[in-house]
């Protein structure tokens, strides 16, 4: 589950607000392909690696102070997993788009339910890095356009996605960047 939260930021600590569940995936309303529309070259085909850097480039499609979090136990009785979206990566070719994410871990495994999801307060100090791998098989760029439908594959036991090595290359040297 996606949602979006306003930020406020005092000092070291940031204050979370939930604001609405997003779309994340997705041609027409993702929050992926808005950004890449508005970063992406005139003329750029595949290969095409890019980089979305939430902080940067929220505010290019009208989302100043927002941050994407995902929610990964959203169904788990009594548990609140939160990671914060800060960049996603990503590796467009051949029609489809392997992407690495860049997630902060605000809330991992915490006892609690929905109202503790609502509004809180996470102090940055040594939040860990985690890394998530994610792929469209409908999705890519072509002439400066973003082309296909842009959504992941149906839950299975095969959905994560496969690298050949060039690809795999780029998500390392993308880790650097970090």
């Amino acid at each position: 589950m996606y949602y979006i939260y306003n930020v406020e930021k005092k000092g070291d600590i940031y204050s979370y607000n939930f604001m609405n569940k997003i779309n994340l995936f997705g041609s027409l309303n993702g929050i992926i392909v808005k950004i890449l529309k508005k970063i992406t070259p005139p003329n750029q085909n595949e290969v095409y690696k890019w980089r979305i850097n939430m902080e940067k480039d929220l505010p290019k499609i009208d989302l100043p102070n927002k941050a994407i979090i995902i929610d990964l136990k959203p169904n788990t009785e009594n548990n609140v997993s939160l990671y914060e979206i800060k960049n996603i990566f990503g590796y467009s070719s051949f029609g489809w788009t392997p992407m690495m994410f860049h997630l902060k871990a605000l809330m991992v495994d915490k006892k609690g339910d929905w109202k503790q999801k609502e509004k809180f307060d996470i102090k940055d100090a040594n939040l860990e890095n985690v890394f998530t791998f994610n792929h469209v098989y409908d999705g890519s760029v072509r002439n400066g356009q973003i082309i296909g439908i842009w959504v992941p594959p149906r839950p299975s036991s095969t959905n994560s996605a496969l690298l050949w090595e060039d690809t795999l290359n780029y998500f390392i040297e993308c880790k650097k960047q970090i």
